[in-house]
This record gives C-alpha cells, sequence and structure tokens, in this order.
C-alpha cells in the first residue's frame, strides 16, 4: 500500500476538521461515563492520539493481508477491503444521521444489528472497523466509536477465530 501513510493522514485530518467544528461551535466536547456529569469525563482531543494508533493499526492489517495473498489475487483483495470499508463508513454514516435527527426504531436496533453482522461477516478486520469509526466521527467525535467498534469488532473476532475454526476442526476430525 503505497498510500498508506497518506490515507493516515487523511484519517488525521478527518478528526481534526471535527474537532475545529467541535471548538469553533462553543468548546470540545467531553463524553461523561453512564452520561452522569459527576463521572470522569473523556474530551475529543483525544480523537487524535486514537485514530492515528487505530488508522495505524488497521492499515497496517490491511497490508498485511494484501502481502499475504498472491501478486495476481491483490488487485480483488483491494478492491474488496474498500468496499469493506465504505460499507461501514455508509453505516456509521447512517447511524450517526439517525441519531441526530432522533430516528429511535433504528438507534434501538442497531446494537441487536451489528451482533447478527457479526455473526456473518468479520467485522473485527481493520477496514470494517476504520471505515466505521470514520464515518461517526463527525457526530460522536473518535472515542466512543472506537470504543463500540472494538466490543463488536472483539465479538467477531471471538466468534470467528475461536468459535469457527474449532467447529469447523470437529467437523472435519469427523467427517
Amino acid at each position: 500500500m503505497k498510500y498508506k501513510y497518506l490515507f493516515i493522514v487523511g484519517c488525521l485530518l478527518v478528526v481534526a476538521l471535527a474537532l475545529l467544528r467541535e471548538w469553533m461551535g462553543g468548546g470540545v466536547y467531553v463524553h461523561h461515563i453512564l452520561q452522569r456529569k459527576d463521572m470522569p469525563g473523556i474530551s475529543n482531543w483525544w480523537g487524535l492520539p486514537v485514530m492515528a494508533v487505530l488508522s495505524f493499526i488497521c492499515i497496517g492489517r490491511i497490508e498485511k493481508h494484501l502481502l499475504a495473498v498472491a501478486e495476481s489475487q491483490r488487485s480483488r483483495v483491494s478492491r474488496t477491503a474498500v468496499y469493506k470499508f465504505l460499507l461501514a463508513a455508509a453505516f456509521g454514516i447512517i447511524l450517526s444521521v439517525c441519531f441526530t435527527y432522533k430516528v429511535d426504531l433504528f438507534l434501538e436496533n442497531v446494537l441487536y444489528l451489528l451482533i447478527a453482522l457479526a455473526v456473518f461477516f468479520p467485522l473485527y478486520h481493520g477496514e470494517y472497523i476504520l471505515g466505521f469509526v470514520l464515518g461517526m466521527t463527525v457526530t460522536f467525535g473518535a472515542i466512543l466509536p472506537t470504543a463500540f467498534a472494538l466490543v463488536i469488532g472483539g465479538v467477531s473476532l471471538i466468534l470467528h477465530v475461536l468459535v469457527y475454526k474449532k467447529l469447523l476442526a470437529k467437523f472435519r476430525a469427523n467427517g
């Protein structure tokens, strides 16, 4: 991936522009644990270092995956990675718009939808996580979407890497 660092800078630029918009609008938001003011808060300023680390790790994982496939397959695999990223970003944007305009029916069921998607798709892949976080960054900052994506990605990782592989190995041994 010859544009690796350019993409990381682009991710940081998205967070920086979101922070600039917040700052110009009266101050950078602070998210309190459990939405209680008496609990500790996490400033959206933390989004810059979090996005730097997250984008570096996710893009590094994507690059590692690309280098693991044959040269003839890299074009197809990189195209698939772009599609996964764009789908996850679109989902994050839709979730952000629904939150902004209070579309409660979708918001009440989004966790169930993501868990169902995690059963069928490897949402722990870097392209899904990075796309989702970037899609939600303008509305929520980078911290909350990262935490949410890591929880859903963790569920997906457990299912796909531990459960499914053990089940597949068991079926192969029996059959």
